[in-house]
């Protein structure tokens, strides 16, 4: 009988030992899952190297920049206006510069596709055409970066402003209930 009794009190209490540890392993695990929530919400700067978009070493495209800075608004409409701007100023530029040599490979006579038919003012139409529709594609791109650059710094100033005043604190406290944790953000 007290063999029986040693060896149900034994299981009884590694049943609460291990109770108490599991209860112990899920509070460790939740503040730790806390912690890294708390720490995924606070992302890194987005810096720019050479006119490219970098977030912890990795190149960032403008979607994925547009997705970054999405949670600021005032950033996340810079950024899409400039990236915007950007495309349209790509565009622009690559059809000037197909109008642009077109008209080049004919006023060199290098072009064997056109018949002797194209007057030499047509030529120079087309390379009027080119260079007037690469200009503003040029200015586009200028002012696309700009503004992307400036929603980027928009996103970084905020994200400073936003983990400047956070402070966080652990201690020990004592009540009248006993003693705890005392956390404040």
């Amino acid at each position: 009988m007290k063999l029986i009794f040693t060896n149900l009190l034994s299981a009884f209490l590694s049943v609460i030992l291990n109770l108490l540890i599991m209860k112990k392993l899920v509070l460790f695990f939740g503040l730790s899952l806390f912690i890294f929530s708390s720490n995924a919400q606070n992302s890194e700067p987005i810096q720019i190297i050479n006119g490219k978009f970098y977030q912890n070493d990795v190149r960032l495209r403008i979607r994925t920049v547009k997705e970054t800075v999405k949670p600021i608004p005032t950033a996340y409409q810079e950024v899409q206006i400039g990236g915007r701007r950007l495309l349209w100023g790509e565009i622009l530029v690559i059809s000037g510069t197909v109008f642009t040599c077109a008209a080049i490979y004919e006023l060199l006579g290098v072009s064997h596709i056109s018949d002797q038919s194209t007057s030499k003012g047509d030529v120079w139409t087309g390379l009027a055409v080119g260079i007037g529709i690469t200009i503003p594609g040029y200015l586009l791109i200028r002012n696309g970066s700009q503004r992307l650059v400036h929603g980027v710094d928009n996103y970084n100033s905020s994200l400073k402003l936003q983990s400047a005043p956070k402070s966080a604190s652990i201690n020990i406290g004592l009540t009248n209930h006993g003693i705890g944790l005392i956390v404040r953000f």
